[in-house]
């Protein structure tokens, strides 16, 4: 990102641009990529997709562009959120995987490893009782088959919506059992 900037006239342009290789989830992890993926545990790595779709992490050299992401639709990609620093969120097929790295710009792509999707507030498993969760699908998830698929987790179902936007459910499940949910 943009460090030291000039301002002429109303214009703002870059003077000096460092590209960072750190990553900044939601979930508290915050990593640099160049080093390499903070250690999971086996239960928090993703298994094989029912959907046959991956979750990805793509990050550029650069602060990602419109031009990025119409480069990784056209290679079968669905960008679905900017992550800091210079990354997009992307769904693809599972054979797709390695196909991100030969874009032009692109420095790392990783699994969005399901471990990454848990607020650090929720239940670490093995808890006892249960908790309620929101869970927020991705934008290419059958919700039917989703909210089916959560049932059979044990789940209880409070509330869900699908405005066409968003989809979104909020489950009371046993406590611990967060990662099973972002693993769907």
């Amino acid at each position: 990102s943009p460090l030291v900037k000039r301002e002429t006239r109303g214009h703002v342009e870059p003077l000096t641009t460092i590209p960072s290789r750190r990553l900044a989830l939601s979930a508290g992890f915050d990593f640099d990529t160049e080093a390499g993926e903070p250690f999971l545990v086996e239960s928090a790595k993703p298994g094989v997709p029912e959907d046959g779709r991956a979750s990805l992490l793509v990050q550029f050299d650069h602060s990602p562009t419109e031009a990025d992401r119409n480069a990784l639709t056209a290679s079968g990609f669905v960008p679905v959120a900017y992550v800091p620093d210079n990354a997009i969120l992307v769904r693809a097929d599972l054979g797709d995987r390695d196909l991100a790295r030969t874009l032009p710009g692109v420095v790392w792509s990783g699994d969005y490893h399901p471990q990454y999707r848990v607020s650090p507030a929720v239940a670490p498993e093995g808890s006892s009782g249960s908790e309620t969760l929101m869970v927020l699908f991705f934008p290419d998830a059958d919700f039917g088959p989703a909210m089916n698929r959560l049932r059979g987790l044990g789940a209880q179902i409070l509330d869900s919506s699908d405005n066409g936007i968003n989809k979104v459910a909020r489950v009371r499940q046993a406590a611990g059992g967060a990662l099973e949910v972002a693993r769907l």
